[in-house]
């Protein structure tokens, strides 16, 4: 809703002004409004090479099905840096899809050559995806920096079924989702 847009600007700047800013989107959310807001709010906010560095942007494909070759991924990527306004910090596969995901693989590869992105990630991956995906895209000397998980106290699945460990192991970070359990472990 457009009239929340004045807070949503003092809330990117209270993140800003507090180290905090390490904002998470998609282009799904808000259909690419989330993105073209945070591309606004950072140009108007930044206005030095040092503020501007203190942002730090993810943004996530949608894996649907009617998006299934490399070329998807990359024009997605190239929309998205377009309403961010420059290259993305970290772009990742939002979701694992049963019949493309080298496909995407291959379009997190060429979006990160092209220097679309700094660095690219998966999310809600699981062990053998995640260790398919770091194969794949080690074999062209790319790093798989992360996999956005849900995980918290409450929810510990990535923790029991390895996934944690696997990360670890692949020297591939952990980006926790809900890690509050959706406002439970604040008590709302």
């Amino acid at each position: 809703d457009k009239k929340n847009d004045g807070d949503l600007k003092e809330v990117f700047e209270y993140a800003l002004d507090n180290n905090l800013a390490f904002f998470d989107t998609a282009e799904l959310y808000g259909l690419g409004r989330s993105e073209q807001l945070l591309g606004d709010f950072r140009k108007q906010a930044c206005t030095t090479k040092e503020k501007d560095e203190q942002v730090i942007i993810a943004s996530k494909f949608a894996a649907l099905p009617w998006r299934t070759k490399r070329e998807d991924v990359v024009k997605a990527c190239e929309a998205s840096v377009k309403r961010l306004g420059q290259p993305i910090d970290l772009y990742q596969i939002h979701f694992p899809n049963s019949w493309s995901n080298e496909e995407y693989w291959d379009g997190l590869g060429d979006s990160y050559e092209r220097g679309l992105v700094k660095a690219v990630g998966v999310s809600n991956y699981g062990v053998d995806a995640v260790r398919a995906c770091h194969a794949k895209l080690a074999e062209r000397g790319i790093k798989l920096y992360s996999n956005q998980i849900q995980m918290s106290l409450l929810y510990r699945w990535p923790i029991d079924n390895g996934l944690l460990d696997t990360c670890k192991e692949l020297d591939v970070e952990v980006l926790s989702y809900s890690p509050l359990a959706l406002g439970f472990l604040t008590g709302k």
